[in-house]
């Protein structure tokens, strides 16, 4: 996503449909879409613009309990409807949404343009992936002294390996299906858990307003 007075990349976020992109809640908190646009087929380094498209955004809808001024930011996700189709091809696919809950233990991929220090000069154009894994509620709440709720997962790799600014939104996946958005934590992988907004415990939600979206009714939208 890139806020179009600053033009530069603030967040991620996955394309489902050639229509609906889902990021992070927070990612959408203070906008509007006309403030927006959102990047496709961008490579390996962002300076690399050959495959670059750019679409303008019809609609942002978010989740109907979500509160960004919650301590754990439940329901951090949020819908971005595109005014026009998204071309797909080599460098811009659409992605599946994981259907089911993921075990604890499991290995997840993260892949972003966020900022790999807390402090840097720029904003860094490379993508970076990251693997790491699902751990216990239970466990993550108490680290993070706070409730962790069914909504989110919690992964933890190392100190230095985590999200970090920029990577708001950018997709956590399982054999190439989307299982969660990069949502908050203590930036940037000082040895915390980082929180994952969870697309099993949403899919419904996010199905039905994919389903019967209709610009008549959008003020009245939101994901439950």
């Amino acid at each position: 996503m890139f806020p179009i007075k600053i033009n530069r990349h603030v967040c991620g976020g996955a394309i489902l449909t050639k229509r609906w992109v889902i990021t992070a809640g927070h990612c959408l908190k203070n906008g509007l879409p006309n403030d927006f646009r959102i990047m496709t087929g961008g490579e390996q380094d962002l300076k690399k613009m050959e495959h670059v498209k750019f679409y303008n955004p019809e609609a942002f809808i978010m989740h109907c309990s979500y509160d960004v001024t919650a301590k754990t930011q439940d329901h951090d996700l949020g819908l971005i409807r595109i005014k026009e189709d998204i071309v797909f091809n080599a460098f811009t696919k659409p992605i599946s949404m994981h259907p089911d809950p993921v075990p604890i233990g499991t290995e997840l991929l993260i892949v972003g343009y966020g900022l790999t220090k807390l402090i840097l000069p720029k904003a860094p154009t490379k993508m970076r992936m990251l693997y790491t894994n699902i751990i216990n509620r239970d466990e993550c709440s108490k680290k993070m002294g706070k409730k962790i709720t069914a909504g989110v997962i919690c992964v933890y790799k190392a100190v230095q390996k985590g999200i970090c600014y920029g990577d708001s939104g950018s997709p956590f996946t399982l054999n190439g299906k989307l299982v969660g958005l990069a949502s908050w934590g203590r930036p940037c992988a000082r040895g915390f858990p980082d929180m994952v907004a969870s697309i099993a415990y949403h899919y419904k939600g996010i199905k039905k307003v994919m389903e019967r979206y209709s610009k008549k009714n959008i003020n009245d939208e939101c994901i439950s």
